[in-house]
């Protein structure tokens, strides 16, 4: 049996100068983080840890007002805190993911306070960890005080990333999807670079030339943002030059990038002398 509160009573657990973990994956517990924020005008020093994660939206946590409120701490730097660590207001921790568990279990890392993303309990009371079990379960273990969103929408996974009922702190009752990623579907661009590239078996050199190829800065852009994956990236700056032979690869890019300027009228006439002939 669970005795739910509210997630602004749970967030009350969280004092000043606390180390808080918060669970991460697809499974954040954006309820108790924005009850957490929420604090913020009278909380200070409260050191904030996540790993890899995929938020919905910026952190609630990482605005100006709260830079002494909220210390953000990084292990992996995903997008709800990228911005924010960006700017220099929070910083990233590099390290081994296999490794981070024993930061916390050795107290380098510690941790007072575990915000988690839990399955409702089976009939034995334990609450599954569900999508994302790589720190959360550590974290859990060391943890001064847990509190836990039962989600109905966290998958039970069964194994021993599970917890239970007696070791919650606190638990908020919440019914709230997890956040989901779109499946890019290539287009007819993407199949006929990609075709070319297999043909080739690698790719060195992308050329934009001839017509719309030479002269459109915004399609070269739609084209290239579609191919990343494969080291193209280009220089905004360089990209909207018109009119010259020019590399317009970004710094660091794996692939050039040319525009290469035709003269068709020229190429037509010649195409045309040799069919006449």
């Amino acid at each position: 049996m669970i005795n739910y509160t509210t997630a602004a009573e749970a967030a009350k657990l969280i004092k000043s100068n606390d180390s808080v973990y918060i669970q991460g994956s697809v499974s954040i517990p954006e309820v108790l983080v924005k009850a957490m924020a929420d604090r913020g005008h009278e909380l200070r020093g409260v050191k904030v840890y996540s790993a890899f994660a995929i938020g919905r939206e910026e952190a609630p946590y990482c605005k100006p007002e709260y830079k002494d409120s909220f210390l953000v701490y990084s292990l992996f730097v995903s997008n709800s805190v990228r911005n924010w660590i960006a700017q220099g207001y929070g910083q990233a921790i590099p390290a081994f993911l296999g490794e981070i568990p024993g930061l916390f279990r050795k107290g380098i890392i510690p941790i007072d306070v575990a915000l988690l993303n839990c399955s409702r309990p089976n009939a034995d009371g334990y609450c599954s960890f569900g999508t994302s079990a790589d720190l959360a379960v550590s974290a859990a273990e060391c943890a001064k005080v847990v509190i836990a969103q039962i989600n109905p929408h966290v998958p039970f996974s069964y194994g021993d990333a599970l917890i239970h009922v007696s070791k919650l702190t606190a638990a908020v009752e919440v019914d709230e999807p997890l956040v989901e990623l779109p499946t890019a579907q290539p287009n007819e661009i993407d199949r006929k670079i990609g075709g070319y590239i297999a043909e080739m078996n690698g790719l060195d050199v992308l050329v934009f030339t001839a017509g719309i190829g030479e002269n459109q800065s915004n399609l070269r852009a739609m084209v290239c943002d579609q191919l990343d994956a494969l080291g193209i990236a280009i220089d905004p700056e360089k990209n909207a030059i018109r009119g010259e032979e020019l590399n317009i690869s970004a710094p660091g890019a794996r692939v050039q990038t040319w525009v290469i300027p035709t003269d068709e009228e020229y190429m037509i006439a010649l195409d045309t002398a040799r069919l006449a002939k």
